[in-house]
């Protein structure tokens, strides 16, 4: 259970990147742009759709959202208008981290 429950149609979520890595060709990530790909963690109780569940992976509007510090890590909240769509294909799902900062 996260610490924070949102209010409304709001979301929490934890970043995701891509990996480091693709094939042998390590990227840095100085040189990445940021991702927008997150991970559900927490929802408030006006979110309509029942896609939007903690746990999903989501992709929400590049400059959406606030950024907050938890224990460490970076999560952002975000209203359920901010997401574009919700990752179905297991394998792709697979393809992303989560972000350690």
């Amino acid at each position: 259970m996260f610490p924070i429950d949102p209010l409304n149609n709001n979301l929490i979520i934890s970043r995701l990147e891509a990996k480091e890595e693709i094939g042998v060709i390590y990227i840095p990530k100085s040189a990445r742009e940021l991702p927008m790909f997150g991970k559900i963690m927490a929802r408030g109780g006006e979110v309509l759709s029942t896609a939007l569940q903690p746990d999903a992976i989501m992709l929400y509007r590049k400059y959406a959202g606030v950024e907050f510090v938890v224990k460490g890590t970076t999560y952002i909240i975000l209203s359920e208008s901010d997401v574009l769509g919700v990752v179905t294909d297991a394998e792709f799902a697979t393809n992303l981290t989560k972000e350690g900062t």
